[in-house]
């Protein structure tokens, strides 16, 4: 029985790690979003 739980809790800890670095590059990618948007915005005060 303790097979079955070590597995499955092996399968939710992959899962786990795959959502939290989909998260991160989402994440990522909003900052660079901001990031851009800033620049635009202070070209133009120029």
């Amino acid at each position: 029985m303790k097979k079955k739980s070590d597995e499955k809790l092996e399968e939710l800890k992959i899962i786990a790690a795959e959502s939290l670095e989909k998260a991160l590059k989402n994440q990522a990618q909003a900052d660079i979003g901001k990031m851009e948007i800033a620049l635009k915005i202070l070209q133009l005060k120029d």
